[in-house]
């Protein structure tokens, strides 16, 4: 069977659509309880990192990082998080 390119936009159009539909539905009052979870939350991810840079500066005695800790700080999350997705994504 030959999908036209116009085929192939309206059923890619009508995918999309539905995924939204699904993805809007689970994040919808009596939806997917789980999406709710800290997990999907920037403010709780925040909470847990600002506890360890407090607990760093406190340490150091410094009131703020210097250019150089806050860009091996973000190597450092951005490494955990592909660690993270390599070893739980399915």
């Amino acid at each position: 069977m030959k999908v036209s390119k116009e085929q192939l936009r309206q059923i890619i159009r009508e995918e999309r659509a539905l995924l939204n539909e699904q993805y809007n539905m689970a994040r919808a009052p009596g939806g997917n309880e789980m999406i709710d979870h800290t997990i999907f939350k920037s403010a709780a991810i925040y909470e847990l990192i600002e506890t360890e840079i407090q607990d760093y500066l406190n340490t150091a005695g410094a009131d703020g990082l210097a250019r150089d800790e806050a860009d091996r700080m973000e190597l450092a999350l951005n490494d955990a998080i592909k660690a993270l997705i390599g070893d739980y994504v399915l």
